[in-house]
């Protein structure tokens, strides 16, 4: 196998471990109700409190990367959301559940635009399509393969061993990604040469194409074409 499908498999894998570890608190929400008696609205804002932390941080992660390079924004945002994974099987309130919530969203924010990004420097023009369909199959295989394994899970160990396994799951992805990966094919030492030169040469075809064509002005954009104009 090539090995940037060997990279893409990492990308799948840590997007199948990060949907697994949303969809825990929602299968354990009877047990944790019961246990700590919150209430409804309670409960309700414990689980939007994830999204507290995702979107805006969506977007401070992306700049992260811009500056710093997927990897290390990856490594940081893997190795976080682990860790708050785990501790929100160590949340002992409400106040302490918001929190691990909240900080869980915060480093499961880099995944999905840093996902994208990895494809293109990793991959041809060509394999854009293939490669994403590939990496996003993990976000659907997560609850469909992830759910009967949890419900087993919480109703023979209790509700906080899923957590605490995904945790362990996700720093082992942290130390085998830092190993293995590098922003760029072509510094990376597992790679034979051969496909780092067929990625640069691929790579390389896109942005000759895309410089060649012609630029269109602000107007031309923004003017709707005759053939369009003539259907109304």
């Amino acid at each position: 196998m090539k090995y940037r499908w060997i990279m893409l498999m990492f990308i799948m894998s840590i997007f199948f471990i990060q949907f697994v570890d949303r969809v825990i608190i929602s299968l354990a929400t009877e047990p944790i109700m019961e246990e700590y008696g919150f209430s409804a609205t309670q409960w309700g804002f414990i689980l939007s409190a994830f999204f507290w932390g995702l979107v805006p941080f969506t977007i401070i992660a992306g700049i992260a990367a811009d500056k710093w390079g997927s990897k290390k924004v990856f490594i940081w945002g893997g190795a976080w959301w682990s860790i708050f994974t785990m501790a929100t099987a160590g949340a002992f309130n409400y106040v302490s559940f918001l929190i691990a919530r909240i900080l869980f969203g915060v480093g499961e924010s880099p995944s999905l635009s840093n996902g994208v990004r990895i494809v293109t420097n990793w991959f041809s023009p060509r394999e854009y399509s293939t490669a994403l369909g590939v990496a996003f199959a993990g976000v659907y295989l997560a609850p469909a393969l992830g759910t009967p394994v949890i419900v087993w899970m919480i109703d023979s160990f209790g509700w906080r061993s899923p957590f605490y396994l995904m945790g362990v799951i996700g720093v082992i992805w942290v130390f085998c990604w830092r190993k293995w990966f590098t922003d760029r094919p072509e510094d990376n030492p597992y790679m034979k040469d051969e496909e780092k030169q067929w990625i640069l040469s691929e790579q390389e075809e896109l942005i000759e194409t895309e410089s060649s064509k012609e630029r269109k002005s602000l107007k031309e954009l923004l003017t709707i074409p005759r053939k369009v104009r003539g259907l109304f």
